[in-house]
């Protein structure tokens, strides 16, 4: 028996419960969209920062815009999750 099995247990629990939440919002029209369906690629299939114009791959302007403090409120402002 794993020594933390009491943890894979909670983060398994976990999962399932924001899964239904996913689903639950998804049934009311609530959905949380990704930041690359948002902005639009260029040539070099780069994207924008929003807010400081930074160029960035798709995984870089994923996590550049949920950790950019001027990016924040944008993100709010489109549902980003």
């Amino acid at each position: 028996v794993h020594q933390n099995i009491k943890e894979i247990i909670y983060e398994y629990k976990q999962r399932a419960v924001n899964r239904r939440n996913d689903d639950l919002a998804a049934s009311h029209g609530v959905i949380k969209t990704k930041v690359t369906e948002i902005l639009v690629e260029d040539t070099n299939n780069h994207y924008v920062c929003p807010r400081c114009g930074i160029q960035f791959k798709s995984q870089g302007i994923t996590n550049h815009v949920k950790a950019c403090l001027n990016a924040q409120v944008w993100c709010k402002n489109n549902k980003i999750k």
